[in-house]
This record gives C-alpha cells, sequence and structure tokens, in this order.
C-alpha cells in the first residue's frame, strides 16, 4: 500500500483578507530590583534594572492570510549597581560599587508574516524579519572611570505569537523572540583617550524573556 498523507483535522480559517491595511505598536517593560541578594558567587547585590521597548508597525495583506510591512523601534535599557561582590575562591574575589550601564537602541525592520486562523477571530502567526539598528551607550564606575559606545547591528530573527481580534477592525496581539542570526559590531572610547571596538556574530535560536511584547493593531 502506498503511503497515506494523514489528516491531522487543522483547517487554516481566513483571518485577515488579502487588500486589507494594518497599523499598530507593541511595547514590553522589564523590571527587576535587588536587595542584598545571594546567588552562587554573587554575595550582597544591591542595584536595579529596567529595559523597555516602543514600536510602531504597518503592513499590507497581499494575500489572505500573509502580509509584508515595516518596523521601528526604540529601547532603552538601564542597569544601576549600588553594590556586587563577586567570590570564587577565598583568595579571588572582587567587588563593584557605584556602577551604571545605559543603553539605547534604533531599529528598522522589514518583515513578512503569515496567519494561521485557529477561528475567525483568534490565530498564530510567524514574522520573519532583517533588521537594522543602531545604538549608543555608557558604562561608569564611579567617578573616574566612563566609556562611551556605538553599534550598529543586522539581524535575520523569527517572531511567533497569538493575537485575537476584540472587535471586527482591532487586534490585539502577544509574540515574542526566539532569536536567530546576528552581526554586531561596537565601538568604544574610555575617559576621552583609550579607543577600541569588538566584532561578533551569533547564531541564537532560544526565548529571550526580555523581548515578550504585547501589542494592539487596527486593520482597515
Amino acid at each position: 500500500m502506498p503511503p497515506q498523507r494523514m489528516n491531522r483535522g487543522i483547517v487554516n480559517s481566513l483571518f485577515v483578507p488579502a487588500k486589507t491595511w494594518q497599523a499598530g505598536f507593541s511595547v514590553s517593560y522589564y523590571e527587576e530590583s535587588e536587595d542584598a541578594y545571594d546567588f552562587l558567587i554573587i554575595e550582597d547585590w544591591k542595584g536595579q534594572a529596567y529595559s523597555f521597548r516602543v514600536s510602531p508597525f504597518f503592513c499590507w495583506y497581499f494575500q489572505d492570510n500573509l502580509a509584508v510591512g515595516g518596523r521601528f523601534a526604540y529601547k532603552n535599557t538601564r542597569f544601576d549597581i549600588k553594590e556586587l561582590s563577586i567570590s570564587i575562591e577565598d583568595d579571588m574575589s572582587f567587588t563593584l560599587d557605584n556602577a551604571a550601564i545605559k543603553d539605547e537602541m534604533y531599529q528598522c525592520a522589514a518583515f513578512i508574516r503569515n496567519y494561521v486562523g485557529l477561528h475567525p477571530r483568534i490565530g498564530v502567526f510567524n514574522e520573519t524579519h532583517l533588521t537594522y539598528g543602531y545604538g549608543k551607550g555608557e558604562l561608569s564606575v564611579g567617578d573616574s572611570n566612563h566609556t562611551a559606545q556605538t553599534k550598529h547591528e543586522i539581524q535575520l530573527g523569527i517572531r511567533p505569537g497569538i493575537c485575537g481580534f476584540i472587535t471586527n477592525s482591532v487586534m490585539l496581539e502577544f509574540s515574542f523572540e526566539v532569536g536567530g542570526l546576528r552581526y554586531r559590531k561596537i565601538s568604544q572610547i574610555t575617559n576621552n583617550e583609550s579607543k577600541g571596538s569588538r566584532t561578533t556574530g551569533l547564531a541564537n535560536f532560544r526565548l529571550n524573556i526580555l523581548s515578550l511584547n504585547l501589542g494592539l493593531a487596527v486593520c482597515i
């Protein structure tokens, strides 16, 4: 007997019809605080961290459930360390006091998004995007050590998610990054004197809990 194709009962319902425009935005926010926190080799960790990202986007459905579009994003990250001690062995330890890390990132991306309709109002999607980013950052330790840096990066990544229509034209979506391919170049200058640079290439396919996004969009 020739092999038979298995019917799993999955039906792709029409979720968004062709010739539809969609515009919206997504946001993500992360915050944490430590007070005398100990974990493995980390001792007496005191500090705060937060990350905020907002991203408007638009797309056009050139056929049913399939769209192309663009996205712009701004991300701001800050990490303040009031006190941190790391002890590897009795004779190998160091402390870090009054350190601050600031990072701003601007991104633009082109993407293609494919929807699978589970219900006329509920669907899942996968987005493949090509992104260029430019960022500026600062690292300061006390009052005597200050490092400024700029970075450029190119990323090819995927972003799956789930979405649903809360009205006939307003959609709520939840998505997250699962990695991809990334190339980054960083240039820095320390105390307005010494200069340095670093390049990295990365292939990473795993969930990043800092990239969870909640979005709202309108279809017309």
